[in-house]
């Protein structure tokens, strides 16, 4: 009988295997809802934004005042060397930037799996991943490009830095070994950080499965399982010095009003709690139905697990602790200050949070289950249950965002994006094949495309400037507002 990393014996069912069709169900529920979203936001979605403003940083300044130029709270040196290469291989394809996100996202898919199986084997763990990877909020990351290229290499590398924190406090007998995973550690942290900003709170999450799966009162032990994290930490400290001497002024408005961080709090951890069902929460006022849904849902979820675990509280407890982490370094930011608690509805701030749920509610799960199910019939049909309520909610949850980003006024300008790049793009294409130069006017983009972004910038980063004059005295074309050409005299 295997050991779990706290050191107690595994159950007979929770280690068991699983079937190898329901294994397959899991993966193909997985790859169809991917492929759905990534198909929904390839044609629906374009660079906005930030996208240009870090495009043309690529190609208008020094390497290293490239790298270190800060975007508001950001000073990710790796976000912009990845964007440079993107730039460079593919310039302004947005299914080249998809593949990139993808990738990053597999990464932290394996890696969830992987962390959940060395914490201990179960069948629950294959469930728990394509809960993770049918979450409702993934298709926000996808939907800004900039936006997920912050958070889905930062959650493969957290989930990274976890997963070799524990190969290390495992690895008892072998010096070298323990000392290599302690490397990776730092490693994946230096590589997170170099993402996004939020990847100073690695530290806290390593110390936080510490005290979740460390033996009842073996503090000793825990304290020197922890060197890791404190190198992580001492590295986070120089890191925020440094960044807080090159960031951008406006990351010294903090948000201290009270009332104002307990709204914020309240609206956060509502919409995460509804993503678990396939619901975007996207404003206050949800039916009552659905609230006490979610409510009795998350609630005999923590009981059961405590009833038959009771340690199990001390995991939830670390868990809501981290993710409330989470919410603070939001709820203090410049973001809340400038635009208050609707901050808290914005898409792209939750997907990062889930592997935190998943591993912690994970953990929980592997202590409730140590005990193999006595009825063999239901331990046949929980397994199916699981499978139906994924692919329910992923089903669901596909419909809803999808909508949302159609019909909600926050995301709508994704979608005109992409119709006025649909528009430009064939015009360009004609006047570019014109033998003498074209002169247009160099006037801005909608406010949807960038705030303050000119056509010039625009038409140079499509590539499609070599037969372009900009002259305002004497243009003789201009862009109007839905990316159409037509003469300006």
């Amino acid at each position: 009988m295997s050991k779990s990393l706290s050191g107690k014996p595994e159950g007979g069912s929770a280690a068991s295997p699983v079937p190898a069709v329901l294994r397959a169900t899991v993966a193909l529920i997985v790859l169809l809802y991917t492929a759905a979203i990534v198909r929904f936001v390839g044609s629906y979605s374009y660079f906005v934004g930030d996208d240009y403003l870090a495009f043309w940083s690529s190609v208008t300044s020094s390497f290293s005042t490239y790298l270190v130029r800060a975007n508001t709270v950001h000073v990710v040196p790796l976000h912009r060397i990845v964007t440079l290469a993107t730039y460079g291989i593919a310039p302004m394809s947005y299914g080249f930037g998809l593949a990139v996100l993808l990738v990053f996202h597999g990464l932290g898919v394996v890696y969830l799996y992987r962390t959940l199986e060395l914490l201990k084997p179960s069948r629950l763990n294959v469930f728990l991943v394509g809960f993770y990877a049918t979450n409702v909020y993934l298709g926000g990351l996808m939907l800004w490009w900039a936006s997920g290229l912050l958070r889905l290499p930062y959650v493969a590398f957290s989930l990274m830095a976890i997963y070799y924190y524990l190969r290390y406090r495992r690895d008892l007998w072998s010096a070298n070994r323990r000392v290599g995973f302690a490397a990776l550690v730092v490693a994946c942290w230096v590589l997170a950080v170099g993402f996004y900003i939020k990847s100073v709170l690695i530290p806290f999450y390593l110390v936080g499965v510490e005290l979740c799966v460390m033996r009842r009162g073996a503090w000793k032990a825990a304290i020197r399982n922890l060197v890791p994290a404190g190198v992580v930490l001492l590295l986070t400290a120089v890191y925020l010095v440094w960044w807080r001497s090159g960031g951008d002024p406006r990351t010294g408005d903090i948000n201290l009003v009270l009332h104002k961080h307990i709204e914020f709090f309240k609206q956060s951890f509502a919409v995460l709690g509804f993503s678990a069902a396939g619901i975007p929460y996207t404003s206050p006022g949800a039916p009552m139905l659905s609230w006490l849904a979610v409510l009795v849902g998350w609630g005999s979820l923590v009981a059961y697990t405590v009833v038959k675990a009771p340690r199990s509280a001390l995991v939830w407890g670390v868990g809501v602790g981290l993710v409330g982490v989470n919410f603070l370094m939001v709820g203090l930011s410049n973001r809340v200050v400038l635009w208050g608690h609707v901050v808290a509805f914005s898409f792209r701030f939750y997907f990062e949070l889930i592997f935190l749920v998943v591993l912690f509610a994970g953990m929980a799960l592997h202590r409730a289950a140590a005990r193999p199910i006595a009825t063999p019939w239901i331990a046949r049909v929980v397994p199916v249950l699981a499978v139906v309520g994924m692919a329910g909610i992923a089903v669901n949850g596909y419909q809803r965002i999808t909508h949302e980003f159609r019909t909600h006024y926050a995301y709508e300008g994704f979608g005109k994006a992409r119709r006025f790049v649909e528009n430009l793009l064939p015009a360009l294409d004609e006047l570019d094949a014109r033998a003498e130069p074209v002169t247009m006017l160099d006037g801005r983009a909608p406010i949807y495309m960038g705030d303050g972004l000119r056509y010039s910038v625009l038409i140079r980063l499509l590539g499609r400037d070599k037969n372009m004059l900009f002259d305002n005295e004497v243009a003789d074309y201009r862009i109007t507002d839905t990316g159409a050409i037509v003469p300006f005299r």
